[in-house]
């Protein structure tokens, strides 16, 4: 059997739909979804997003990216992020094809999470550990959690009054959400190149992941969540942004950036989403990633918890002469499929 590699079209949906749900993977089949992942055009991407392995009458593995570019001192190399991988178990190998011919379109690759099978694969590839990435969580109102949860479930149990009285003892001890003179204002696509002196930068030895005001307007787009972009200001001068988008009553802080190392302003970055995800009376929760001091702290110390972690992995081609090693490389919600994923299970 002849196998080959190409870029997919949406005539390919139905057979992606049915590959991943028989490898055991949950999958969003609307048309609409899919679509703007992988066939709606971006102004900063104008490759394709999405490559089947495929013998013509039949797919045999799939493969989507997130795309992208690390910028670190003095360096910039080009990235993806796999999504959507999967393969049939009879097409021996198609999985692995399907990765090495993607590793190729790229000057670098990034797995995080993923299923057990995915992780194991990972390093076989060469894909070496380059940091951690941490999710947090600050429950807001943990009254609702405990109606969502009724009336969710048709078989109610008393074991989830232990668990409203845990969120509801943390919401009580957090900080008081008190954002001081940093104010944000939310930001539509006709004004989002106000954002450009304020988007990400690799400054003392750091690696980022490059944004830009195309790649920002695309997210917009988004038909599967809600997504709001924020400017934060200081004395009304502009000094960053957040992105939050909106998930079954969860708030996601998907992208977070401020130009400065001063922590006070990255907590007033924090604050300043917290009010905001308020605005929206069924958000129970706000969660954000986190693999960068800055962030992480800003979190911890505005009442979010540590929820969970997965090692950011990275695959690089030879290095070039004389580049910084990466990391940490600061990864966001942004530069993967969890600012669209279902909601986890509330705290």
């Amino acid at each position: 059997m002849k196998f080959r590699i190409r870029a997919t079209s949406p005539d390919d949906r139905p057979g992606i739909v049915t590959l991943m749900r028989a490898a055991g993977l949950q999958i969003d089949a609307n048309a609409s979804h899919f679509h703007w992942k992988y066939w709606q055009e971006r102004a900063d991407w104008p490759g394709a997003r999405s490559f089947v392995v495929t013998d013509d009458d039949q797919i045999h593995a799939h493969a989507g990216i997130v795309p992208g570019a690390i910028l670190w001192p003095g360096g910039r190399a080009t990235t993806l992020h796999l999504i959507d991988w999967a393969a049939s178990p009879s097409a021996v190998g198609a999985g692995m094809a399907l990765l090495k011919h993607l590793g190729a379109l790229r000057e670098s690759m990034i797995g995080v999470g993923g299923t057990s099978s995915t992780r194991r694969a990972l390093p076989a590839v060469g894909f070496h550990p380059q940091g951690e990435a941490s999710s947090y969580v600050r429950v807001l109102r943990p009254w609702r959690i405990l109606r969502n949860q009724a009336r969710s479930s048709s078989h109610w149990s008393w074991k989830a009054l232990p668990k409203f009285a845990r969120n509801a003892w943390r919401a009580l001890r957090a900080p008081v959400i008190e954002s001081g003179p940093w104010t944000c204002a939310q930001v539509g696509r006709a004004d989002l190149a106000l954002l450009e002196d304020v988007l990400p930068r690799a400054t003392n030895g750091s690696a980022v992941l490059e944004r830009s005001v195309a790649g920002l307007a695309y997210f917009l787009d988004c038909p599967i969540v809600p997504v709001q972009i924020h400017a934060l200001r200081k004395d009304d001068r502009l000094v960053g942004y957040f992105i939050l988008a909106f998930a079954g009553g969860q708030a996601r802080l998907a992208d977070t950036w401020v130009a400065s190392g001063d922590p006070m302003q990255w907590r007033g970055l924090v604050q300043c989403a917290i009010r905001t995800a308020l605005l929206d009376d069924e958000v129970v929760e706000i969660v954000s990633v986190a693999s960068d001091p800055a962030l992480a702290l800003a979190l911890a110390e505005t009442g979010f918890r540590p929820r969970s972690s997965d090692v950011i992995q990275m695959r690089r081609k030879v290095k070039t002469p004389g580049a910084a090693p990466i990391d940490p490389l600061r990864f966001q919600m942004l530069d993967s499929d969890a600012l669209y994923l279902p909601s986890a299970p509330w705290s």
